[in-house]
């Protein structure tokens, strides 16, 4: 049985400079930071030489502006693969200050991702209707 979540807000910003530093810090972190629901990971080729490529291998869709930098990132399931909080924590350093990714939980939790550009915290949300 799976968890289903959706992306509800993704602020994300890391310039193509900064992808490079993290996706050696991703791979030099190992699967518990980039595992999938399906397998080990990325196949380690020349396919995976991008940070954006790594992530989708890894089950995210990243989104590239016109100067390839990093600027959106959602599932490409709707369901996570246990790892966020520990792929994120590799990534933080290199996420541009501000960045927040939300999801919102199919029974109604919400939560997301604040980056401070060297940190990242989990802040838990509660809709409130009134």
């Amino acid at each position: 049985m799976s968890y289903s979540v959706d992306v509800t807000v993704s602020k994300f910003r890391m310039t193509v400079e900064n992808q490079k530093a993290a996706l050696a810090a991703l791979k030099s972190a190992g699967p518990k930071a980039w595992k999938t629901r399906w397998s080990n990971g990325p196949i380690l080729d020349e396919r995976t030489g991008r940070l954006d490529q790594w992530l989708e291998d890894c089950e995210w869709i990243a989104e590239l502006d016109s100067d390839y930098a990093l600027v959106r990132l959602d599932r490409e399931h709707e369901t996570l693969a246990g790892n966020e909080e520990a792929m994120f924590g590799v990534l933080a350093p290199f996420v541009e200050p501000g960045a927040v990714i939300e999801f919102l939980g199919e029974d109604g939790d919400r939560w997301r991702y604040v980056f401070d550009g060297k940190t990242v915290a989990v802040q838990k949300g509660k809709t409130n209707w009134k």
